[in-house]
């Protein structure tokens, strides 16, 4: 992949799963880029592969990117894991906007 894409930086999850998240941006579009592993939207399966955050800065102005694997079965406690993992999204979100000012 380096080779096909050699202009792009990439980064991947650690979990337990084969695959995982990978992210990939452009190389020197971005004014700075940090890119963070997420385990708290694992929740009560340890089998979800951990949010991937990246955040970017273009034009002085900072972006949070979310990539996330929520569980996808159909049992009522699945549902329940799923509820509890937008709960922490949007609790990440006032987060931000709280640390932004924009509250």
């Amino acid at each position: 992949m380096v080779q096909h894409f050699p202009a792009y930086d990439f980064a991947i999850t650690k979990g337990r799963q084969a695959q995982e998240i990978l992210v990939g941006w452009r190389r020197g579009f971005f004014e700075q880029t940090a890119f963070l592993q997420k385990r708290e939207f694992r929740l009560y399966n340890p089998y979800l592969r951990p949010g991937a955050q990246l955040v970017v800065r273009h034009g002085g102005q900072p972006y949070y990117l979310l990539f996330l694997h929520t569980d996808s079965g159909t049992e009522a406690r699945d549902f329940g894991n799923r509820y509890e993992m937008f709960e922490k999204v949007w609790k990440l979100n006032a987060a931000v906007r709280r640390a932004e000012g924009d509250d």
